[in-house]
């Protein structure tokens, strides 16, 4: 800084130097991104975290928005990117999440071209990026990349057996090409077979599998953690 003295004589200028120092002590820390998580944008409740390579069948889902939790400071923001569409936004208050919300209220987000029957999965993924300032300003945390999978199957859920009741062979049917976990227990929740499927069709012999006479069920469980059970009958 400069300052200018003025007298009779003449005029004088006198510099002088100003040195801040910080005497916090605190070194500003870098936010960050500790999960994804999936959201009912119909009731706001949380459905699932995602992991990477996680399956997302919207045909069988609500209404979805995504997330994110970690160590952000109530002034910061987190940029979005949906990689698949170059969608991008910046959310500046928490729940910092993809499709944004309002007060609270999240708003549903595009997932695919649901009413296109030609469309039956994609892949596509998600980068987050922590900010300590708001409008992507301040400190720049590590960026998180998800992949994940979006399917528009609506016969993943179509699932039928026969003959029921069955005295031995029990055959179970399946639409769509998605890999399947097949569950038969008893009332008790005895567990007599566990097993992922991968075809249209599995064939379980329940004499081999010791199944006694009575009633049981069959769940199936499909990537996205939906899931449907059928009574059984073993005579």
């Amino acid at each position: 800084a400069k300052i200018r003295r003025h007298g009779i004589v003449g005029e004088l200028e006198d510099t002088v130097f100003l040195h801040f120092i910080d005497t916090t002590g605190i070194i500003p820390q870098a936010p960050s991104i500790t999960s994804f998580i999936l959201v009912n944008a119909d009731n706001n409740q949380d459905i699932r975290v995602l992991q990477n390579n996680d399956h997302i069948n919207i045909a069988i889902l609500p209404p979805l928005n995504i997330r994110v939790t970690g160590n952000i400071p109530p002034t910061g923001s987190v940029l979005f990117n949906v990689g698949t569409y170059e969608y991008y936004k910046t959310e500046n208050q928490a729940p910092y999440s993809v499709y944004g919300d309002i007060n609270g209220d999240f708003q549903p987000g595009y997932f695919g071209p649901t009413d296109s029957p030609n469309i039956w999965v994609y892949s596509t993924f998600l980068t987050a990026t922590p900010f300590s300032g708001p409008n992507g300003s301040g400190v720049q945390g590590e960026p998180v990349t998800i992949e994940y999978n979006v399917s528009f199957n609506p016969g993943a859920m179509k699932i039928s057996v026969y003959p029921n009741p069955t005295q031995s062979d029990l055959f179970v049917n399946m639409n769509g090409d998605e890999t399947v976990e097949l569950i038969l227990y008893d009332m008790m929740g005895k567990t007599y077979y566990n097993g992922i499927c991968s075809s249209s069709q599995a064939a379980l012999n329940l004499e081999q599998l010791e199944v006694p006479k009575g009633y049981y069920f069959l769940k199936a469980i499909y990537p996205d953690n939906s899931t449907k059970v059928i009574q059984l009958l073993k005579n």
